[in-house]
């Protein structure tokens, strides 16, 4: 379950543009392969030392063009494994983006985000407030606000929680 309306602080990691799905999760890594596995190559082609610094709650910043490449889910499920809090980008490719909203990693489009956010950084998401603030600067950024059915799927904790719930609540118990 995420609370959208608990703002958000972490330490910012910042990558470019155009991070592919592979590199968050190697083609032969799957989400069945465990935590440990996804959490150990995620991103390793572009920082070798991610895997092994990255701690729970930080932030990941990057560029236009984020989690282009295939539609592997593992992708955001390494993010999970990391433990990153959220991801702000300045763009996101689609299927990226239906995958976290599905697996409730949040996410969002910041135009502007790479010049408000270097690594290390702490940056405050306060999503109920739509803004996001550098604490070092105290430059800020608009969030903007989720349609409401995409609020709900990050409150449930992803789309198989809707469903199931969704389907318990007709007196559908799924096998």
């Amino acid at each position: 379950m995420i609370d959208l309306h608990t703002t958000l602080r972490g330490r910012v990691w910042k990558f470019g543009d155009s991070v592919d799905s592979s590199q968050l999760s190697g083609g032969s890594h799957t989400s069945s392969d465990g935590g440990d596995n996804l959490k150990g190559t995620c991103l390793t082609s572009l920082r070798p030392e991610f895997s092994r610094e990255v701690q729970p709650g930080d932030v990941l910043v990057a560029g236009d063009n984020f989690g282009c490449g295939s539609a592997r889910t593992s992708a955001v499920h390494a993010l999970h494994a990391c433990g990153i809090a959220a991801v702000l980008a300045e763009s996101i490719s689609r299927i990226y983006l239906r995958n976290s909203i599905a697996l409730a990693l949040p996410i969002f489009v910041v135009p502007g985000i790479t010049k408000l956010a270097e690594d290390g950084d702490t940056l405050e998401i306060n999503y109920t407030d739509g803004v996001v603030r550098n604490t070092k600067s105290g430059n800020t950024l608009p969030v903007a606000r989720l349609p409401g059915s995409v609020e709900k799927i990050y409150q449930a904790g992803g789309i198989a929680q809707v469903i199931a719930s969704e389907l318990a609540a007709r007196g559908i118990v799924p096998d």
